[in-house]
């Protein structure tokens, strides 16, 4: 048992350097490391923009039948519920179709 409390004081010394070390080493660091850019400089010139991740999607050339699926205003409805609709094509738009395209 006394043993076991000498090598826990000493343990406790032991790291008392260390954290001082990490201590002054993040105070002494230069100045110009933590400086923020200045306002006006030039932005990175390194991006890809606009990027397509895939081609354009083709139509058909038959007969279109647009269809309003959402007219909602999202502004301020964060923390809401998520919001749901039930889209009903016209009776106008009968099938079959080819293809549905939301744009």
């Amino acid at each position: 048992m006394f043993r076991h409390r000498w090598a826990r004081a000493l343990r406790g010394i032991s790291m008392a350097p260390a954290s001082v070390a990490l201590v002054g080493g993040a105070l002494a660091a230069p100045a110009h490391a933590v400086t923020a850019p200045k306002p006006g400089s030039d932005p990175a010139v390194d991006y890809q923009d606009p990027i397509d991740a895939l081609p354009p999607v083709s139509r058909p050339d038959t007969k279109h039948c647009p269809v309003t699926a959402v007219d909602h205003d999202f502004g301020h409805t964060r923390g809401g519920p998520p919001y749901t609709t039930t889209l009903t094509p016209p009776a106008k738009c009968k099938g079959p179709w080819n293809k549905v395209v939301l744009d």
